[in-house]
């Protein structure tokens, strides 16, 4: 209850009996074995009444609700760092394991990319790459982090010091690189900076690009032109100049007969006969030069082919003790080529070999099956001067020749041949682990037939067909 001044109390009343100690119950009076029957004794009832001041116990029950609501508060408070924690540390590793992943992907696209990939800092020195980049370059991965790349490129010339101080771009600036093994490398080369908040340049991306294969077709364009120009003169002269060599060599021969009895004349006539039949060769290889060489495709056991080709050089070979050798692989069975075409580029490589040793030398005929069994090696090689370097790049053109009868056909007919076959022709000089000599390989398709069948397939606007 309450009283005044709004004081709290708590009350409890009973009835009470003095008699018997007991309340609410009627006293009796009891003897030693037995039961009175004596009624009680009138007695007014007692009303006990207590009342307890409330003060002290709602003061220390506000004080406990208290003490439970800011331990509420701090249990809530403490609830909700932890899971704000755990949703942080959530997002970190998210975060974290996101930003692995794209380190990853970035790292897989620069290592994928078609071209080589440099970085440098404003001293020149390598702050990223990519292997294809030490490739061309010709450095070992664990000599470039961080090195001068000044004592590899010509930073003047290239334009690389131009973009590090003045922040301007370079665009497929051709440039020659020799690399330590001494094989020299036409590339492209584009350097972009890399700027800072003042754009002022705190880094350049190197691109480097291998024209080499670029080069390799621009060149065989350029043979294309002028096998195209070539035959155009062939197709309109070869008739009219044929005709008239047919004539003078007949009356040559007659000369030769009628002049019998006058051996210095009859020797003058045979070599009109021989000069018109070297003219004759000479408008042939060209007719052969310039018009379309389809390969008719046929099995041919390539130690028979090469035999008879030998045995065609065999006797000028023994007259200039000349030794040819011969190392061909047992397992090559036969290959589907043009036995014909074949033959004439073997017999024009055996030639010019022949042409190229001294008295006494050697030549080796190989044939061989490399790059997984997809391809067939085939090479001659001698033992001769070999070929300048100046040179190397002539040597397959018409009418290029470094002898003073030599027409310049027959190697460009050996290109013509091999392109027929969807091969590919190269020249060493001198050969790997030789002072001396030179080596022409020639690699052709191993299933040639297929190769040509989807090529015609695809040139027809078709594709290859799986069968």
């Amino acid at each position: 209850m309450t009283i005044q001044n709004g004081l709290k109390v708590y009350e409890i009343a009973k009835r009470f009996s003095p008699f018997t100690g007991s309340l609410n119950r009627p006293p009796y009076k009891e003897t030693i074995g037995r039961e009175s029957t004596e009624p009680p004794l009138a007695n007014p009832e007692i009303i006990v009444v207590l009342g307890l001041n409330m003060k002290v116990f709602e003061d220390a029950r506000r004080a406990d609700m208290h003490h439970a609501m800011i331990m509420a508060g701090i249990v809530i408070a403490l609830g909700s760092g932890v899971l704000f924690f755990i949703f942080v540390i959530q997002n970190y590793y998210l975060v974290d394991r996101t930003l692995k992943e794209t380190q990853d992907y970035t790292r897989q696209v620069v290592a994928s990319m078609a071209n080589g990939l440099l970085s440098v800092n404003p001293e020149g020195r390598v702050l990223s790459y990519n292997l294809l980049a030490l490739d061309l370059l010709g450095l070992e991965e664990s000599e470039v982090r961080g090195m001068d790349l000044k004592e590899v490129i010509d930073f003047d010339t290239t334009g690389i010091q131009e973009t590090l101080t003045e922040s301007r771009s370079v665009l497929e600036r051709e440039i020659l690189h020799r690399n330590h093994s001494g094989e020299t490398v036409q590339l492209a080369l584009s350097v972009t900076p890399i700027l800072d908040n003042n754009d002022s340049c705190r880094a350049a991306v190197i691109v480097l690009r291998d024209l080499r294969e670029i080069k390799r077709l621009e060149e065989k364009v350029r043979r294309s032109e002028k096998l195209a120009a070539i035959g155009k003169l062939a197709a309109g002269v070869a008739h009219e100049i044929r005709n008239p060599l047919s004539s003078i060599r007949g009356f040559a021969q007659f000369l030769c007969h009628a002049l019998a009895d006058l051996p210095q004349e009859q020797e003058y006539a045979r070599v009109m006969v021989n000069e018109v039949d070297r003219i004759n060769r000479v408008v042939t290889d060209l007719i052969t030069l310039a018009r379309p060489l389809e390969a008719s495709m046929v099995p041919t056991d390539m130690a028979e082919l090469v035999d008879h080709t030998i045995r065609l050089v065999e006797a000028d070979a023994q007259s200039r003790g000349v030794e040819i050798r011969t190392k061909i692989s047992s397992d090559l069975g036969k290959l589907s080529l043009d036995n014909n075409q074949m033959t004439q580029a073997l017999l024009n490589l055996l030639l010019n070999a022949l042409q190229a040793v001294d008295v006494g030398g050697s030549i080796e005929v190989g044939i061989d099956v490399e790059a997984h069994d997809s391809q067939i090696c085939i090479w001659v090689e001698d033992d001769g001067p070999g070929i300048d370097f100046e040179y190397r790049e002539k040597i397959f053109d018409p009418f290029f020749t470094m002898r003073e009868k030599g027409t310049g056909l027959g190697l460009a007919i050996v290109h013509r041949v091999v392109e027929n076959h969807q091969g590919d022709i190269t020249l060493e000089s001198p050969p790997r682990g030789k002072s001396k000599g030179c080596r022409f390989t020639i690699k052709i398709p191993k299933d040639l037939r297929k190769t040509l069948s989807s090529l015609a397939e695809f040139q027809e606007g078709g594709l290859p067909s799986n069968e």
